[in-house]
């Protein structure tokens, strides 16, 4: 059986409560792997 996967890519944004992207990755999705690239120049 195949498994649908889903990423849901992080950028400034980290809320998960209201992450409408997230919602529908969690709703249609049998796994989902978030992702957050660390960027320096935000946090610098």
């Amino acid at each position: 059986m195949d498994q649908k996967r889903a990423i849901v890519w992080f950028r400034q944004d980290l809320r998960v409560h209201d992450n409408e992207a997230l919602t529908e990755a969690l709703r249609h999705a049998d796994e989902v792997i978030p992702v957050y690239v660390f960027d320096e120049r935000v946090f610098g």
